[in-house]
């Protein structure tokens, strides 16, 4: 464990927790109300949760909880996503130390990794779009097309959206997720933490790309199922497809069949692709930051990993064969027709 980061376990936060929150009779209870001093006063704020520890955290280079905390209510209150804000944020800081950009570009603000106030005072400027804030309100890919200098091979976003906290060099099916994504590298279209990293309910070799096509296509419809029922995605860590199928049924009258029920997420997702077809995204925006092929984790339990290039073409080949789509991501006529949608073909 770098010896940095021992400022930002639970505990470190737990010690500013006011009290648990969480929606109506959950018993997860998954958010908490922190207090922290901010200059002469405090600030009461709901959150952050882990991935906002992350992104605007460690991946930062900032190892205070407090701050964290300071970033997440900057972002809260200016109604900027925290993980594509704190991704942002570290790609210009890693394009600062690379000596692409230098403090001119940057309005005079000294943006090296762990500078918790100058990152407060590039939030700022993003949600109001002055200086570079204009610039970097457009996102990490977007502002990597305008910086140059091979920034785009760690610009860390699929199809313009920033990557969350989960490494795929260390999770293969979570590469693979990341990439045939509709909207983007987002760990909500599909993930493998209970697969992978868990053992639930199927274990997997996380580092093996054996089995990790059927997997990911399997993990993209059922959340296409558990994003449209608008459900809390943590309940799925305890909840089947069969208690799912009994409440639809329940709900709209109905009498599904389980396999009816899964065919529906294949539905959403070949109509999500149909879309992204449409505006003109292929086969080459299934594709990972460069860096995650060729840049071998340092330390921790995945040291030495990459994403293997040649391997990833093969699932990405493969998944297409699974998905009844072609071999630029196109769905075929006869998967359409199979699920009744050939008509937006």
């Amino acid at each position: 464990m770098p010896y940095e980061i021992k400022d930002l376990w639970p505990d470190d936060f737990s010690k500013r927790k006011v009290k648990q929150l969480g929606c109506n009779r959950c018993p997860i209870s998954c958010r908490r109300l922190l207090k922290v001093e901010q200059g002469d006063g405090e600030i009461l704020h709901d959150g952050p949760e882990y991935e906002c520890i992350y992104a605007l955290g460690a991946n930062c280079g900032i190892y205070q909880a407090d701050s964290v905390v300071q970033l997440d209510y900057l972002c809260s209150e200016y109604g900027l996503d925290a993980i594509s804000t704190g991704v942002t944020l570290s790609f210009m800081m890693e394009c600062y130390e690379k000596g692409l950009v230098n403090r001119n570009d940057l309005d005079g603000i000294d943006l090296a990794f762990g500078s918790a106030p100058q990152a407060g005072e590039i939030i700022k400027k993003i949600a109001r779009r002055e200086g570079i804030g204009d610039l970097l309100s457009r996102g990490t890919y977007r502002t990597s097309l305008k910086i140059g200098g091979g920034s785009s091979s760690f610009a860390m976003a699929v199809k313009g959206l920033e990557l969350p906290g989960y490494d795929p060099r260390g999770m293969k099916a979570m590469a693979l997720l990341y990439a045939t994504a509709d909207r983007g590298g987002c760990h909500v279209r599909g993930s493998t933490l209970r697969a992978e990293l868990l053992g639930l309910s199927q274990k997997f070799e996380r580092f093996s790309y054996e089995g990790k096509v059927d997997l990911a296509v399997q993990l993209q419809r059922e959340y296409a199922l558990l994003n449209s029922f608008s459900i809390c995605l943590f309940a799925n860590f305890a909840l089947s497809f069969k208690e799912y199928l009994e409440a639809v049924n329940q709900v709209f009258s109905c009498s599904w069949t389980l396999e009816e029920l899964k065919e529906a997420g294949a539905r959403i997702w070949n109509m999500t692709r149909l879309f992204n077809c449409r505006e003109g995204f292929s086969r080459k925006d299934d594709i990972l930051p460069g860096r995650l092929f060729y840049e071998p984790l340092t330390e921790g339990a995945s040291k030495g990993e990459v994403v293997d290039l040649q391997k990833f073409r093969q699932m990405l080949d493969e998944y297409y064969l699974v998905q009844g789509w072609d071999q630029d991501g196109i769905p075929r006529q006869s998967m359409l027709e199979m699920l009744e949608i050939d008509e937006f073909l």
